[in-house]
């Protein structure tokens, strides 16, 4: 049996650490002949006196690499980005950054091994 027949029919799959700075993680899913990921998600982070949110997204396989493309490019979202004032549109600014720069060490972390955090 295949590693990814393994991990789709082994139910719950364990073992697979997040990377740093994820905070949210969607269940196990497996698409065709594919290993199975999941979707994970950094912090909400939020603008000062402003709905805006800023949160970086991507998709991690079972062997804990990060996707580059194949499924879905890890990316950043705003949401709720009504008129900011020039301070609010600096801490937007800010806060993308943040986010770049935690989608840059995942993109790290899917050159490592399954269970260590440093490159």
């Amino acid at each position: 049996m295949s590693q990814t027949t393994q991990y789709a029919h082994g139910g719950i799959i364990s073992g697979v650490p997040l990377p740093a700075g994820a905070t949210m993680v969607g269940d196990w899913q497996a698409r065709g002949p594919e290993m199975p990921y999941r979707v994970i998600f950094g912090a909400n982070r939020g603008v000062t006196d402003h709905r805006a949110q800023v949160s970086a997204g991507a998709i991690q396989f079972a062997d804990g690499r990060i996707d580059d493309g194949q499924i879905a490019t890890p990316s950043i979202s705003v949401s709720h980005a009504d008129p900011l004032t020039s301070d609010q549109a600096r801490e937007l600014a800010a806060l993308l950054l943040e986010a770049a720069d935690e989608l840059d060490e995942w993109g790290d972390y899917a050159e490592r091994p399954v269970g260590t955090n440093s490159p």
